[in-house]
């Protein structure tokens, strides 16, 4: 299976095919299926991960740069915006399995807010910078995550987004079929 890990407390060192990395509070990388690493730790550490099977991937363990390159997006849907103006918005998909379901990458956007939504996929994001708040039941108010704070948004899960400010993401994702 593919494995995707994000540290949220501590560092490992992670060592495949002689190469080594620290992955430190964070940082992530997914391992392909038939990949192989080892990793070591000093101390506690916590991390969140994911992991989907495929048999077409390559096997090389990819290290997801949160402030790397990036493709800007297609402009955001007019009529689902609350916010005056597109934001703009860039994302890199570091690694998709060959179904193209299972999506890990980084996202970043300017300011903007949207309506109510079904959410279009099930996504574990882990917030770098900034901040969101979103509203999955209007009436009993919203959440609001920050820096360094992970959460899953469900599938179909009808939800408000906004975020004043730039703000910058890892994101692990399942697409629907």
């Amino acid at each position: 299976a593919h494995l995707f890990l994000l540290v949220e407390e501590g560092a490992l060192v992670i060592e495949s095919d002689g190469a080594l990395f620290v992955v430190k509070l964070g940082d992530s990388f997914v391992a392909p299926q038939g990949s192989t690493f080892t990793w070591k730790q000093e101390g506690d550490v916590a991390f969140s991960y994911s992991t989907c099977s495929d048999a077409d991937a390559p096997a090389q363990i990819i290290p997801i740069v949160s402030h790397g390159a990036r493709k800007i997006s297609p402009p955001y849907s007019a009529e689902l915006l609350l916010s005056e103006k597109s934001p703009q918005q860039a994302g890199f998909p570091f690694f998709t399995d060959s179904t193209t379901r299972w999506q890990v990458g980084t996202w970043s956007s300017e300011t903007f807010e949207r309506k109510a939504i079904p959410f279009p996929k099930d996504e574990y994001m882990y917030i770098h910078t900034g901040a969101a708040e979103f509203e999955a039941e209007p009436s009993k108010g919203g959440d609001k995550v920050g820096p360094r704070v992970s959460f899953l948004l469900a599938h179909k899960s009808v939800c408000t987004w906004k975020n004043e400010g730039f703000i910058d993401k890892t994101y692990c994702a399942v697409l629907d079929k």
